[in-house]
């Protein structure tokens, strides 16, 4: 589906510019993508200008520099006004959803290889077996020959554990990091809506928003 929106001076129009240069309906605006748009003139008084050339019409990307009759458009402001619109009419996210999808699995593969390299429970149950055992050995045996070895590998097992501890912590602050990242792009595609706490196959398998009912699957 084409989506065009209108630009110029008059109330009427998607995108209203108050000035004398420009005129009643100025110029057309067909979507191609989020930085891609054309601009037509649609027979203005005083002409649309890209980057220092008159045009009739052109595909503008964020960079270019519009003109409407002297008026400068701020491009970047255009391209989020134009891009808000779309989404307004538009219902069809398949193509944003499913690149969801690769947004989520790079989490989870993230996060797996960081829980996989952090394996904490067998090591706490063997450490304190160890130190169970060299505790009992400590106060039964009375041989100071044995004492001073066994409290040098306690302590060389408590070192380890913090070792381990700290392993654990930052673990834990780079998963809450990879939470944040994938919180700012784990949404719904039109709306907004978080999609945090539920894998991407849950929402797939609702096959549109529950909120503005976008489609996400075909």
């Amino acid at each position: 589906m084409k989506i065009q929106v209108f630009v110029g001076r008059d109330s009427k129009n998607d995108i209203v510019v108050d000035q004398p240069a420009v005129s009643k309906t100025h110029a057309k605006i067909t979507f191609v993508d989020k930085d891609k748009i054309q601009i037509e003139d649609v027979g203005s008084t005083n002409g649309t200008f890209v980057n220092g050339e008159k045009i009739l019409k052109k595909i503008i990307m964020p960079s270019d520099r519009v003109t409407l009759g002297s008026y400068p458009l701020n491009t970047e402001t255009l391209f989020k006004s134009i891009n808000k619109k779309v989404n307004e009419k538009r219902t069809d996210f398949t193509h944003e959803f499913s690149m969801l999808r690769l947004h989520y699995e790079s989490y989870e593969n993230k996060v797996d290889l960081l829980q996989k390299g952090v394996q904490t429970k067998p090591m706490y149950i063997k450490a304190g077996i160890t130190l169970a055992a060299m505790a009992f050995s400590y106060f039964i045996i009375n041989d100071p020959n044995f004492k001073y070895p066994v409290m040098t590998v306690a302590g060389i097992i408590g070192g380890f554990l913090s070792l381990n501890n700290k392993a654990n912590a930052r673990m834990k602050d780079e998963v809450d990091r990879l939470s944040v990242e994938l919180q700012r792009e784990y949404r719904c595609p039109k709306c907004g809506y978080s999609l945090m706490g539920k894998r991407w196959n849950y929402w797939a398998g609702l096959g549109a928003c529950p909120q503005c009912n976008a489609k996400w699957v075909e």
